[in-house]
């Protein structure tokens, strides 16, 4: 309700007060004959109870002025029926008011409660954004901590050769895992296209060309599930010399990522995956690799 309708509002509360009681006899000011100054204040309430309290209390002062100028015009009473009148007028007025107030403190501790609220939702949701970060960046750890690290201290120590092949071969595989696993945490609409991609880059960067294609809409696909399609077509990815063409097939049945590569030998196989199924095929410096996974199966 906008505030010009409720002043608005309340300004023809008042006006209707002032000819109700326009009719009212002199000696029934205040009476049962003039019931108009008992509900006035009311009416004053509904329009007005969510506004500041200076809005309430000068609408009942104004209702009490204008009643008390139209007993001074009609004629003043005497001091024995004045003296009810007063004490009406102060009743009603008091217990209104005393209601609005009331209502102004439940509405503002109402706000408190809904701000804490909010806060303490806010404070719930940073605590679990943390905790689940916490556990993606252990999760990430646990998952590099069997090649990447390995690797990392054999190039430090000098037992691995940074020219020979198989160790530069490695890094590339690595670097192609490293950068999926950063790219998971992207918010894009196609996380299995976005994290493929970041393996792109790393083999183009290591000057292999390669060829992208994507068939079928996008599909929400859970981490693990998009990991098991990508580790092995990455490694695939990072072993290549010189060029590679990778596809991404998606159908209601099944999606479908597939490499193929100059890669002189096939790299080394990961875990077993558990839900995708893996094919590789190695013949002449030629190396296909394909990951499937069906919704309906689970290995």
């Amino acid at each position: 309700m906008s505030l010009v309708f409720r002043w608005t509002g309340a300004g023809v509360v008042l006006l209707a007060s002032v000819l109700a009681s326009a009719v009212v006899p002199p000696g029934e000011y205040l009476g049962p004959p003039h019931w108009i100054f008992g509900i006035v204040g009311w009416y004053g309430l509904v329009l007005l109870f969510d506004l500041p309290a200076p809005a309430l209390v000068g609408f009942l002062v104004a209702h009490q002025l204008l009643t008390f100028a139209e007993l001074v015009v009609v004629g003043p009473p005497d001091h024995l029926t004045l003296a009810p009148m007063a004490i009406t007028a102060v009743s009603v007025g008091g217990f209104q008011l005393a209601v609005g107030l009331a209502a102004q403190v439940l509405r503002r501790a109402a706000a408190a409660a809904g701000d804490a609220a909010a806060e303490e939702e806010r404070i719930r949701t940073q605590d679990q954004i943390a905790e689940h970060l916490h556990r993606d960046h252990h999760a990430r750890y646990t998952t590099l901590l069997s090649t990447t690290i390995p690797l990392l201290a054999g190039l430090a120590h000098g037992s691995l050769d940074p020219a020979d092949e198989d160790v530069r071969r490695r890094c590339a595989i690595e670097a192609a895992r490293m950068r999926r696993l950063f790219a998971e945490s992207d918010e894009v609409s196609d996380r299995l296209v976005h994290e493929l991609l970041a393996c792109v880059d790393v083999a183009e960067r290591n000057g292999v060309l390669v060829q992208f294609a994507v068939r079928g809409e996008p599909r929400r696909l859970p981490r693990e599930v998009r990991r098991e399609l990508l580790d092995p077509v990455a490694a695939a990815l990072a072993s290549a010399v010189s060029s590679a063409r990778t596809t991404v097939t998606r159908t209601r049945d099944r999606v479908r990522v597939s490499v193929v590569s100059d890669a002189p030998r096939p790299p080394q196989a990961g875990r077993e995956p558990r839900h995708v199924e893996v094919n590789t095929v190695f013949d002449e410096a030629r190396l296909w690799v394909e990951a499937i996974w069906r919704p309906t199966s689970s290995r």
